[in-house]
């Protein structure tokens, strides 16, 4: 299932970042890991990106990563991200909490974000609102609910990021009821049920 799981998210972002690579020129993506929070094997923030950045190394070579722990001290890693990947714990502990005026700067020049699993929740309020100008939307505490339940995908949507995915099922802790931006387009790629 990881590597279904790990296969699947790399041709998502790989789909993602396909115009930005479409030129000759290597693009950059910064991966920040928050801290570990939830005991060995779960929530591994930095090793997650880890597995991620080989398998996005092993399918291109127009891509540069660059995998973090915590907010990174060195703006140049910043200032050359052409793309930025998220992965931490969320709520008062988001690893960008008191980075958002700087992230708002980054994305006003093109730059991409993508948040992983826990790093889509931000608190309720401005932080919260930062985050669905910046990413769409978010996880809002009392708003949206996380079970885990075993989703099944039996069919696949003609969309360029499900291209070559196969049906599959996956136990995972899923979010849904999400805090999105009004007016904003949603295109659905997968959806399930939960029991």
């Amino acid at each position: 299932m990881h590597t279904r799981f790990v296969s699947c998210f790399s041709l998502i972002l790989a789909c993602w970042l396909l115009p930005a690579v479409s030129n000759a020129q290597t693009k950059n993506v910064l991966m920040i890991a928050g801290p570990p929070s939830h005991g060995y094997g779960s929530h591994e923030h930095y090793a997650g990106l880890k597995v991620l950045e080989e398998s996005i190394l092993a399918s291109t070579g127009a891509i540069k990563v660059n995998v973090v722990r915590g907010w990174p001290e060195d703006k140049d890693l910043i200032d050359a991200a052409d793309s930025i990947v998220i992965y931490c714990d969320g709520g008062k502990r988001h690893v960008a909490m008191e980075h958002r005026d700087e992230l708002k700067a980054k994305l006003s020049e093109g730059c991409g974000l993508v948040c992983l699993h826990y790093a889509v929740e931000m608190v309720p309020g401005e932080p919260g609102d930062d985050w669905v100008e910046m990413l769409g939307g978010h996880f809002e505490i009392n708003w949206s609910v996380n079970p885990h339940w075993v989703g099944e995908f039996k069919t696949l949507p003609d969309h360029p990021i499900a291209a070559g995915v196969s049906p599959f099922e996956a136990d995972d802790e899923w979010y849904f009821h999400m805090r999105f931006k009004e007016g904003g387009k949603i295109t659905p790629i997968l959806a399930a049920v939960a029991p």
